[in-house]
């Protein structure tokens, strides 16, 4: 049965607004990078570049829709708004911090410095519908997952994340052996910052709450049912644009 998100229509409409304008923001974001019209220019090497765009295929056809659908549900008083809201907005919020903090403005040119602007108003938007979509998603009678939904999902949740574990960790480590012709020591030289910024963000908080999640629906804790509902949307959306980079950075190095 269908319910509003919250409480009051104003403040459902506000929430309804705020997806939209998120979802025509990061497609104005893509269609302004170098995925369509290479206004936006970023501070990265080559090979970053072409993962940034693998993103952005993601971002403009994926993303974007979702959260624009999210909002005309949000209005329409759909109990998966909250859902469906959550995935756009954490996958946002994850994506342009590392837009602003991953370049190396010193090494490469560039001008994304001049969409700065246009990132925070992402970044805040994706916090802010973030908070709304979980105060909301509490509120709302979740459907019973089974026992083998659960197991399989938590199933999903391990293997993805264990096999980004592994990478992220492996590639570190051999960044710490020192110099070699590996295609890891390779990526951190080309872009330092936004090797580590990946890695921190993804080992200290993207896995570790994977982790949390699937461990809750392995004990069949109730908590965790309202988790996953709120970070599955946001795991599926980067294990897409995991892909676009990576059959990017294939077309690449096929051209090369």
């Amino acid at each position: 049965m269908d319910c509003h998100p919250e409480r009051s229509e104003g403040s459902a409409f506000r929430t309804s607004v705020a997806l939209i304008v998120l979802g025509l923001l990061i497609a104005t974001s893509s269609i302004l990078g170098p995925l369509v019209l290479g206004i936006v220019t970023f501070h990265v090497s080559a090979g970053a570049e072409a993962q940034l765009v693998g993103g952005e295929v993601v971002s403009l056809f994926i993303v974007a829709p979702l959260a624009v659908i999210a909002g005309v549900l949000w209005w329409r008083g759909s109990a998966l708004a909250p859902t469906l809201a959550l995935g756009p907005a954490a996958y946002s919020l994850y994506m342009y911090v590392q837009y602003v903090v991953g370049p190396q403005y010193e090494r490469y040119p560039g001008n994304n410095e001049y969409a700065f602007p246009l990132y925070l108003t992402l970044i805040i938007l994706s916090w802010s519908i973030g908070l709304r979509a979980w105060r909301a998603l509490a509120t709302i009678p979740l459907p019973h997952l089974s026992s083998g939904t659960r197991r399989t999902l938590a199933a999903l949740m391990l293997v993805l994340n264990v096999m980004f574990a592994f990478a992220w960790i492996g590639s570190i480590v051999t960044v710490l052996a020192g110099p070699s012709t590996s295609p890891a020591w390779q990526a951190y030289q080309k872009d330092q910052t936004l090797f580590w910024l990946v890695r921190i963000m993804d080992l200290g908080f993207v896995i570790p709450a994977s982790f949390v999640v699937a461990v809750g629906l392995l004990r069949r804790a109730k908590w965790a049912v309202t988790l996953v509902y709120a970070f599955l949307g946001f795991e599926m959306l980067m294990v897409a644009a995991v892909a676009a980079m990576a059959i990017m950075m294939a077309m690449g190095s096929a051209a090369t």
